[in-house]
């Protein structure tokens, strides 16, 4: 009953500081420009210092992972159909590592306007070969607030995002997974943040990010974030009749530096 895909789990921990090696989640998610948010089986570290400041936050926090998870990510998006069975791309999903949000898009721009993040056995159910089913049935559209309306239908699309770890059939990964995340408060208004993730094998890739926070009150802060990714990404689909009419949104081959955020990591 361990939550480990080996013969081997141990975890030891004092207070909040913990080490293990096992199946462990990943949320790296401060810079907004270097998300690491991923289900991965391997070594995860987390340590935090005693002292804290006046907010109540630790000093200084690292985190880390080393992992050869054999699994890749994926990265899906559903228009919702107004039902609740939606079948994902890929099979042999990786117990646990689905992360499952409705996003509601402003249909002009698809800009994200508002993020419900779902939990399992609540929210939706998961058959971990290949399907999701929702609660509750997801409409295509969602209420935008005009009072002038061009249609029946009009309003702001309902996405379902899923993203979840496969095992990607006979094809051998030899790929190592690493990634650290470190914080530290200088004095009680200024705090920096480092994050970097490395994937080395057939699906090699750098992450490197960091961020600086200025802060006047718990409610008041100015905040500065840089991020830059090299390698093969992971390809972003979507589909608009919640079975297999699948279209690629980014390219899985990209070798060019982005600025921008990668989905997933």
């Amino acid at each position: 009953m361990a939550p480990t895909l080996g013969k081997f789990y141990a975890k030891a921990s004092n207070g909040e500081n913990y080490g293990m090696w096992g199946n462990f989640k990943v949320g790296y998610l401060d810079n907004e420009l270097a998300h690491v948010d991923r289900g991965l089986y391997g070594a995860n570290a987390h340590y935090a210092a005693e002292p804290t400041t006046s907010f109540g936050e630790r000093r200084l926090t690292v985190d880390g992972f080393a992992a050869q998870p054999g699994t890749m990510a994926s990265y899906e998006e559903f228009r919702g159909t107004g039902g609740s069975l939606y079948f994902l791309h890929h099979q042999d999903i990786l117990t646990g590592s689905e992360r499952v949000r409705i996003e509601i898009r402003d249909k002009a721009s698809n800009i994200v306007t508002g993020v419900v993040n779902l939990q399992p056995n609540v929210d939706y159910e998961i058959d971990y070969c290949r399907a999701v089913l929702l609660s509750q049935p997801l409409s295509s559209t969602a209420n935008d607030n005009l009072l002038v309306r061009t249609s029946g239908l009009s309003g702001d699309e309902a996405y379902m995002v899923v993203r979840y770890e496969y095992t990607p059939g006979f094809e051998k990964l030899d790929q190592v997974a690493v990634g650290v995340s470190s914080t530290l408060l200088v004095q009680r208004l200024c705090a920096a943040r480092l994050t970097a993730d490395s994937n080395e094998g057939n699906s090699a890739s750098n992450l490197g990010a960091a961020d600086l926070t200025l802060r006047k009150s718990a409610n008041s802060w100015f905040k500065l974030q840089t991020g830059r990714s090299t390698g093969l990404l992971s390809p972003s689909l979507q589909s608009n009749d919640a079975d297999s009419g699948f279209r690629v949104l980014a390219t899985s081959r990209s070798l060019a530096r982005k600025r921008a955020p990668i989905a997933p990591t």
